[in-house]
């Protein structure tokens, strides 16, 4: 276990920082044009211009985007240890020449423990894990450059298709079937969202992949919200 420690702490709260303020960027674009072309503000034209360049350097989802020194330079998994004490239970081995579909419940904010579980795969098992994510993020400027770094690849039918058939060390591919609405359940006590969401399931058949279901006990607890799954 790692130890106590603040620099880690803050490394995780500076990776949840990102991953919320992620959210308010698509509704704050308008805002950014106004500032930038109307009033003529710096800080708004940089930005702009910093986006116009995201979305003309290309982008590769998937293995080829995917950058290791990036995941090493920002992962957070010594202070996921260090504050919240997690730890991974696996009861799984992975065949290199098999094809796995983790199945990550809850969704919660965000797989906050994603980079625990990516460190412990590459590490006992030589696995470079993948994930699914909306396929909204990658019109998102910036935000899509940092999520393809982290190994994030779109959540369409079609691209679960082509990367559940990847050879190793990309074997593996995590995916959260519950989605948005699993932000909004488990108030009270520990809940997923599954029901009308068994496609994961039908892909993973029709690719031949293996399904391993893998749970974050306390997910729906490190953050408050007024609105529940009635809302």
């Amino acid at each position: 276990m790692a130890p106590k420690s603040i620099t880690n702490e803050i490394k995780l709260l500076c990776f949840v920082g990102f991953y919320i303020t992620a959210n308010f960027i698509a509704p704050l674009m308008p805002l950014l044009l106004y500032g930038a072309i109307l009033r003529d503000n710096t800080s708004c034209q940089v930005i702009l211009a910093l986006s116009i360049l995201d979305f003309v350097i290309p982008l590769y989802p998937g293995p080829r985007g995917k950058s290791q020194p990036f995941i090493r330079f920002s992962s957070c998994k010594d202070g996921l240890v260090s504050y919240f004490h997690a730890e991974i239970i696996s009861e799984c081995d992975f065949d290199p020449q098999k094809n796995y579909s983790v199945c990550y419940f809850p969704h919660s904010l965000f797989a906050i423990v994603y980079p625990l579980i990516l460190e412990f795969l590459e590490t006992k098992h030589g696995i470079s894990l993948l994930f699914s994510v909306a396929d909204i993020i990658f019109k998102i400027p910036i935000v899509r450059r940092f999520m393809t770094a982290w190994g994030a690849t779109c959540v369409s039918e079609s691209a679960l298709k082509t990367n559940l058939k990847l050879p190793s060390p990309h074997n593996v591919m995590m995916v959260q079937p519950d989605g948005i609405a699993g932000m909004f359940y488990g108030l009270r006590h520990e809940q997923i969202v599954l029901a009308k969401r068994k496609g994961f399931v039908r892909v993973a058949l029709q690719t031949g992949s293996y399904l391993v279901p893998c749970y974050t006990f306390g997910a729906n607890d490190f953050f408050h919200r007024k609105f529940g799954g009635d809302s």
